[in-house]
């Protein structure tokens, strides 16, 4: 009879040693998967930030773009009267905060393509979750950003003060 027992041993290692690589293999490629995942977000970030940062220099409302309205803030645009469009405006040409209500926007990058909303409203003052039927002081932009490539939507919001 043969002594099998150093076979078996060789065996057992082996399918040890097969186990750990499969496991390693996993690892990295979930790793991969993360990181690229991390990097998409981050470009959709970057994206809305940019949009943000845009808007909040320019001036509060369309009355405020030359003047200081007379009767703060009943003479600020209604809410209704958001949105660039409505000025005959374009993206190009937005000179107030509001004007980017409704804007939508698609940008291309290395990562993909990335589709751009954003809304601006009138938020109370004690509660800025809080869309508000009146004027106030202040306003609140959401930025939404979305991909083919990103597992959920992003999206960023800033609340801009009459000064």
């Amino acid at each position: 009879m043969v002594d099998t027992s150093e076979l078996l041993l060789v065996i057992g290692a082996m399918v040890l040693l097969s186990v750990a690589i499969i496991n390693v293999n996993r690892t990295n490629a979930l790793n991969d998967i993360v990181l690229m995942e991390s990097e998409l977000e981050y470009t959709g970030i970057a994206i809305g930030q940019d949009i943000i940062d845009e808007a909040r220099a320019k001036a509060f409302d369309e009355n405020c773009v030359s003047s200081t309205p007379n009767n703060v803030p009943a003479g600020f645009t209604r809410s209704s009267k958001f949105g660039g469009m409505n000025d005959g405006e374009n993206y190009a040409n937005f000179d107030d905060f509001d004007d980017y209500h409704g804007m939508s926007r698609t940008e291309n990058t290395r990562h993909g393509v990335y589709q751009v909303t954003a809304n601006v409203n009138y938020v109370s003052e004690t509660n800025p979750n809080s869309v508000s039927n009146n004027k106030t002081l202040y306003k609140r932009m959401n930025v939404t950003i979305s991909s083919d490539f990103l597992p959920n939507q992003i999206q960023l919001s800033y609340v801009k003060t009459y000064q």
